[in-house]
């Protein structure tokens, strides 16, 4: 499985709002708000076997670990918001630079189920 996952800043469309020459070393540390859409599923990967009721299940586990490595304060559920075209920019509130995690399953291979069952 092929998960293609695309980050669009909500601000500027390069990087967090800060001056060029205070990059941060790490490139997320200058958004505090992570806005989470519905991922996507292309119909090849549903014509190879891909089950669209697995998005919501892969969405939650990526969404478990970005809140177990604590890179983001808010981490917000973006299913139920209008979508956004990529470079669309949402203004900050309160100051918080905002990111747009958006994902698209492009390509599904099934396994082997007597591998998985083995390890």
């Amino acid at each position: 499985m092929v998960l293609v996952i695309a980050t669009f800043l909500l601000g500027d469309r390069a990087r967090p709002q800060e001056s060029k020459k205070e990059q941060p070393a790490k490139p997320l540390a200058g958004y505090s708000v992570l806005i989470v859409e519905k991922f996507k599923v292309e119909p090849a990967a549903v014509k190879a076997g891909f089950l669209e009721a697995q998005v919501p299940v892969m969405r939650a586990e990526i969404i478990l670990q970005l809140v177990r490595k604590g890179i983001f304060d808010e981490l917000v559920d973006g299913t139920s918001l209008p979508p956004t075209q990529p470079g669309a920019q949402l203004p900050a509130e309160n100051g918080k630079s905002k990111l747009l995690l958006s994902g698209t399953v492009t390509e599904f291979e099934p396994g082997s189920q007597a591998e998985r069952c083995a390890s």
